[in-house]
Parts: C-alpha cells; structure tokens; sequence
C-alpha cells in the first residue's frame, strides 16, 4: 500500500468513527426529549449494541472504504455513496441485532433510524473534509513529493491536471520542450505573427509555473529541488530526449517515462496484458531509477531519527550550556551559526551549529579560497585562522554538530546521511553530484567515519556517499552510529 494510501485509509477510518459518534449522540437528544419519555442508557441491551454497531461498522468500512484517490470523488458522489453504505449498515445492524436477540432493535427501532439519517450527511461531509485538508494541505507539507514535469505544449494540460490529482505530489514547474524554440533557435508556435505580437507569452500552464524549454531543462532539474521528473513526450521527440535520460538518471531522482509502444497496446482491447504501471491521464509511465525505498523502512528510519533525536538533544542541552561561557567570552556575538545548506534532491534548509568562528568568517572565506587542501567542491583547511580557540576544541570533540539534533527533529536531517553542502558548492555540482543528495543529509555518514580527514578529493567524497545510498539499510544505519560514537569518544573527529 502506497503512502497516499495508508494515510488516506487512517484519516477516512478515523473521519466516519467521529462521524458515527457524532450521529449516535445527535440522534439521542431529538429522540430522547420529542420522542421518547427517558433514557436508555441503563438499557440493558446497550452494550450489545455498542458492540454489534462496532462491528458492523468495522467490517462496513474495510469491504467498501474507497480503493482510489477520493479527490476523484464530488460531493454528491460521496453523498449517494454514503446513501447506500448507511441503508447497508442500518440493514445488517437490524439483521444482527434480531439473530442475537437483541431487545434494543425492538424498544428503539426509531433511534436507530435517527442515527442513521444523520449519519448518511455525517460521513459525505466528513469525506468531502478529509479530501480537503488531503488536496489542499498536504501537497504544501514535508511530506509531499516534489514534481517536475518534461512534456510538450499540446500535451502538457491534461497531464498536468490528471498529476495534480495525486495529493501527495506537488509540481513545482513544468519544462516545454517544444515551447518557443527548437533546435536551430527558431520560434516554433503555431501563431501568426500579429496575433504572437497581442499575445502575452505563458508563463504558467494550470497554475505550475512554466520553468524551461528543451535547451534549459537539464539545468533546471540540476539546480531546482526535485524528488521525481515526469516525462510525457510524443514519440517524435522521443530520439531528441533520449541522449539526456543518462545524465537525468545520474543525479538519483525518479523518473517517470512514458512508453509510445505500451500507449498503443493499452488502447488494444483484444489485450489482456499484466499492467504493472503508474498512470497519468491514462498513459502508462514506465519508472527508473537507481534505487528506490521501501516506504516502511523510510519510515522506521524517521522514527530511529526522532527517538535518538530527542535523546541527543536532552544529552546536548547542558553540554552547549556549558561551552557556551567560553565561547562567548573569547569571540563575542552570536552562540549558535545559522547557515543555509542543500538538503535532499535540493530542498533548501538553514543548518544550525555552535559558532566555533569569528562573526566574519563567511566574509573572509574567498580569500582563504586559494589555501583549500579540498581537490573539488568542498573547503577543508587544517590552520583556519578563522576558527577561534575554544572553537578548535569543540570541533575535534565535534561539539559544534550537536544542534543539528533540531534539524533532524525538524525533518531537514536525518541522524545518518550525507553532509548538505553549502548553497555556492551545490551551484558548482556536475550532474552525477546531485545524487549525493537523493537522501537527507544526515549529523553522521560513512565519510565521516571512514577517515574524513585523510580524504582530500571531492570525487572520493561522493564515492563513499553513492556507496551509503546505494547499500543503505536501517542496520547500515545502526552501525553508522555506534562506529560515530567510538570516532568521538576515540577523539578521531574533524579537525
């Protein structure tokens, strides 16, 4: 079961229980003060009823909860939905009630048609709210994949309005590649020159931004924070686009391709075939990547990260309380450095570590460009003078790290991962660089506990970070971190 699956099956699980509380005691005041002279609540029955309402309900919503995205779904589809699965409930609550023989289906057969009247505008209405907050929240969130669309000007809207469907997908721009130029440079729209002259030009296609042609959208998914790229082209293009499908593969995000061959076969009706594709606008896309994550194991990884996360904080707080006197009375300004880092597939995040330089140690870095021991896009240098003294000694006890336990309880990090680079390295990386990046960056990493300080190329850098992604596993995880713990206790951290 997909992400967007499970969340939507709890919250439409946990929408109709509120549903049928809310019924069941909207009902009770109409019928206990209009229609019926007392209470039932010391009925000897009732609890048998709770029980078989519970039960009912239970195997109601695991035969029938919806199967598909209920953006798909109006509001009076969910009605007339709602309509007959409560006539259904109201039949086989009543059924069971009669075979146990229970008296409460008799004494208060009104009730229970109350309930299930306003029950039937409970559950459309409580349908209609989570696929708001599903539709209209969640694409914004964390959690949401970020999108990038390649496609042509012909084909771009309906496959963007059947995208834009999957909730938990957020498109952040789409590139035409048959949009304004072609090869040669010369203007391909189909406009006469007067009426391209009073046309404005689109600077947006169904609300995503238009980010690119055919000559920048390589660039484009370089720099821009993309988890995943759909490629929607018809066949004609196919031969112009394939030379790029290597370098797009090389920076480790997921792409999606559409196939011309199995857009035909799936228009054949005489074709039983074993479809095992996503559909877009109903066009198979076949999908590759390096590698792929199982969603549980993501998800126990984010929960390794919070538990260990909350644990390395309380550890830290009187740690950094404690160096904060020294530091502060050596180098005055401000205790924590906040600086912006590349985050996974390009997400911009702020970083935070205790300030172990000078307040102008940004500015005085390009001079100090041409000492760079690093062959490549980092900066290592072993006499930095803009470190102070006290900041020399909690860098080799790596006591700087320790507030990057809120990145990782914010989500931006994870306890093990990859170093994010700085905002002018990522603007220097090669293609192959940015897979580096196709995981969140992480407090700890195989660089850092495979003798960091003897590794002077970038290139061996990214070597070790591919290894880590390429062979990640929560074990490798665990490792990680206990060989991290020895490397600082052992006192063989950055120098």
């Amino acid at each position: 079961m997909l992400l967007r699956e499970k969340l939507q099956y709890i919250m439409l699980f946990l929408m109709d229980a509120i549903a049928l509380t809310f019924s069941c005691v909207a009902a009770f005041f109409p019928y206990r003060y209009l229609i019926y002279d007392h209470a039932f609540l010391n009925d000897a029955d009732l609890n048998n009823s709770i029980f078989q309402l519970a039960a009912v309900f239970l195997i109601l919503f695991v035969l029938f909860v919806p199967n598909k995205n209920i953006n798909r779904q109006s509001l009076d589809v969910m009605f007339r939905r709602s309509f007959l699965l409560n006539l259904l409930g109201f039949g086989m609550l009543v059924t069971v009630m009669t075979i146990c023989r229970n008296d409460f289906v008799v004494n208060h057969i009104v009730f229970l048609i109350l309930g299930t009247f306003v029950n039937i505008f409970a559950t459309a209405f409580g349908h209609y709210a989570v696929r708001s907050i599903l539709v209209n929240r969640i694409p914004r969130a964390k959690m949401a994949t970020l999108v990038g669309v390649v496609t042509t000007k012909g084909r771009s809207v309906p496959f963007i309005e059947s995208l834009k469907k999957d909730w938990t997908r957020n498109i952040v721009g789409v590139a035409l590649i048959d949009y304004e130029y072609d090869q040669e440079g010369i203007k391909i729209r189909s406009k006469s020159p007067e009426e391209e002259a009073t046309t404005p030009p689109m600077t947006e296609i169904c609300g995503v931004p238009i980010k690119a042609n055919f000559f920048e959208f390589i660039e484009w998914i370089k720099r821009e924070a993309i988890d995943e790229v759909f490629i929607d082209i018809p066949y004609y293009r196919g031969e112009q686009l394939h030379r790029f499908l290597t370098e797009l593969e090389s920076m480790g995000i997921v792409i999606h391709l559409n196939v011309p061959m199995i857009d035909k076969l799936s228009e054949s009706k005489n074709l039983h075939l074993q479809r095992d594709y996503l559909y877009v606008n109903d066009k198979p896309m076949i999908t590759f990547a390096v590698r792929r994550y199982h969603i549980n194991l993501l998800a126990l990884k984010r929960i390794l990260d919070i538990v260990l996360g909350l644990i390395g904080s309380i550890i830290s707080l009187p740690i950094i309380l404690l160096t904060a006197f020294p530091l502060l009375i050596e180098s005055p300004g401000p205790l924590i450095f906040r600086q912006k880092r590349v985050g996974k597939n390009g997400r911009i995040f702020y970083m935070y570590k205790l300030r172990s330089m000078y307040p102008d140690a940004e500015a005085r870095k390009a001079a100090l460009m041409k000492e760079n021991e690093m062959k490549g896009l980092m900066f290592k240098m072993e006499n930095d003078p803009r470190i102070t003294k006290v900041g020399k000694i909690i860098r080799k006890l790596s006591i700087d790290e320790l507030p990057q336990f809120w990145n990782i309880l914010r989500g931006d990090m994870s306890l093990v991962g990859t170093r994010p680079p700085t905002l002018d390295e990522y603007e220097q990386y090669e293609s192959h660089h940015k897979r580096r990046l196709s995981l969140k960056p992480g407090l700890t990493g195989l660089w850092q506990v495979s003798g960091r300080n003897t590794i002077d190329d970038f290139e061996e850098v990214v070597k070790l970070d591919l290894q880590y992604i390429d062979n990640w596993s929560i074990w490798e995880d665990l490792r990680i971190i206990l060989k991290t713990v020895y490397v600082v206790i052992a006192r063989k951290g950055s120098k």
